[in-house]
């Protein structure tokens, strides 16, 4: 099956606008969610050579929501 993914979706519940400034700053970052999502808890379960995601830069005066 050409699309099938590789490991199981699992739900969170998070707050829409937390979602979308969310979505907008990974894709400044030329990733996505699930690679940003993944490498935290990489990093928080301490696996072995796991580093924790770069935050966006917010030095053009813009805010996260």
């Amino acid at each position: 099956m050409p699309n099938a993914p590789r490991t199981p979706m699992h739900t969170v519940r998070v707050a829409n606008d937390r979602w979308d400034s969310f979505g907008h700053n990974v894709e400044k970052q030329g990733t996505d969610r699930s690679a940003a999502i993944n490498a935290f808890i990489a990093w928080y379960n301490r696996e072995p050579n796991s580093k924790l995601p770069k935050r966006p830069d917010t030095s053009d005066g813009t805010q996260s929501v």
